[in-house]
């Protein structure tokens, strides 16, 4: 994300950290970026960075049941007029989906869990913080190849006969993704 931002927006001066509880992928991070400061950080014990105008929070949200932490730490990491913003596949039929899956390679089994929150749920949540938000459907207009190779999860695209673009992934689902734009 901060590499796609970096070229949209590269000639405005902006300052980025990047958090993430994987070594491996703030190491795979570091070398990509090596002028980007990069912290191991887990948003269920909070982070300890300055506050920031805006905090983006891209495709994990599934890997928490307890979304409520989630969010009043990402509001932490918000200053006073700033803004979250949460981009995920949410449910919009009032259904917060629990998913148990295996993924079997060559003999090793890994089980996860994830989540599929819906609107309702959140709303109802920031409705009782009494901050403003804003729910945007994402639509995707390019062709995302299917990969085998990706794991955990891997989204990937499929066109419908009325030339809309689904997006599916590897135990099946049909993803809506959502960006939810909280204001502080």
């Amino acid at each position: 994300m901060i590499a796609y931002l970096k070229r949209e927006f590269g000639d405005i001066d902006i300052n980025y950290t990047g958090v993430d509880v994987s070594e491996k992928l703030l190491d795979e991070a570091k070398n990509r970026l090596p002028d980007i400061e990069f912290i191991r950080g887990d948003i269920i014990d909070g982070i300890s960075i300055k506050e920031s105008d805006i905090v983006l929070f891209f495709g994990v949200i599934s890997f928490f049941d307890n979304v409520e932490t989630v969010f009043e730490n990402l509001f932490r990491l918000s200053s006073r007029n700033g803004g979250v913003y949460v981009f995920a596949p949410f449910n919009k039929y009032g259904y917060k989906v629990k998913y148990e899956y295996t993924h079997i390679n060559e003999g090793e089994r890994i089980t996860d869990i994830e989540y599929t929150h819906s609107i309702s749920e959140i709303s109802d949540w920031l409705d009782k913080k009494g901050v403003e938000y804003f729910w945007h459907k994402f639509d995707i207009s390019i062709d995302i190849a299917k990969s085998e190779s990706s794991y955990p999860i891997r989204v990937w695209t499929e066109k419908m006969y009325n030339g809309e673009r689904i997006q599916r992934d590897m135990i099946d689902r049909i993803e809506e993704q959502y960006l939810l734009e909280i204001l502080m």
